[in-house]
């Protein structure tokens, strides 16, 4: 296939700034190892030099893939794994993450209702998922990624930090339980968490019901904190997708930065 019959788009968000965290809901700092500056160069043939730096940051805050060891019921993870004592023991970390590729569908739920994001205290439920992949005209069946678009990365795109992290629509225990039946290998979404928060009261837990069900019982990765907003304002909800982990031994997450493959 030529490279001129299909486009790359990337679904990937990253740190908004440069210097350290201008905000307590992203965790991240820079220092300077070295700068093009120091005189260390100075008696290098050309002054021939390099600029490298450290980075300190949270894996969660931008676009990544949750770990399976990221989430945990009594101390007890997906397959009966274990977390207790030092976390450089834990299982199922990034290392462990595969390459997640395969054809994908992402929902547009703002496009469906005709808003620009979804709004309120309200939830997606199992009825508005069917309502639509109607609108869609797809099957849910046909794909292995799902992609959930709420618009919520409107907050991000406008340096609502602390509105974004805050609180979110997402997915309902109702869509969470019948998703998870879909034998989906991970589904992802442009906000914080997928399910949403707070999530109301339920006898299935209110408590990051989704990182619950898909993680710890079912192996479904998440990936969170994506933007699709690129393919939503070209009409574009079924393309092929890929998620390369940087694998980090035992690490909670994986940064990625994802794409779609569109022909």
């Amino acid at each position: 296939m030529k490279e001129s019959n299909f486009n790359i788009i990337e679904l990937g968000i990253g740190i908004p700034f440069c210097g350290d965290s201008t905000t307590n809901k992203i965790k991240f700092s820079k220092k300077y190892l070295y700068t093009h500056d120091d005189e260390r160069w100075d008696e290098k043939p050309n002054r021939h030099s390099f600029y490298k730096e450290l980075v300190e940051m949270d894996l969660h805050s931008i676009s990544h893939i949750d770990s399976l060891n990221h989430s945990a019921c009594n101390r007890t993870g997906f397959n009966g794994i274990r977390y207790e004592g030092d976390p450089s023991t834990y299982g199922n970390g990034a290392d462990a993450i595969p390459i997640i590729k395969g054809m994908a569908l992402m929902l547009d739920f703002p496009k469906f209702l005709k808003t620009d994001y979804l709004k309120g205290d309200n939830e997606i439920t199992v009825q508005l998922i069917k309502d639509c992949l109607h609108f869609q005209n797809v099957y849910i069946e046909d794909y292995k990624i799902i992609l959930i678009r709420t618009g919520h990365v409107f907050f991000w795109n406008n340096k609502q930090y602390e509105q974004y992290f805050e609180k979110e629509v997402g997915l309902s225990v109702e869509a969470i339980l019948w998703l998870a039946e879909k034998e989906i290998v991970a589904i992802g979404a442009d906000n914080f968490a997928v399910e949403s928060v707070p999530t109301k009261e339920n006898i299935y837990s209110d408590f990051y019901p989704g990182h619950k069900k898909f993680m710890n019982e079912k192996g479904i990765y998440i990936m969170e904190n994506l933007n699709f907003d690129t393919l939503s304002n070209r009409n574009i909800n079924k393309f092929y997708f890929m998620a390369a982990p940087i694998r980090i031994k035992n690490a909670s997450a994986a940064l990625v930065n994802p794409v779609a493959i569109v022909i």
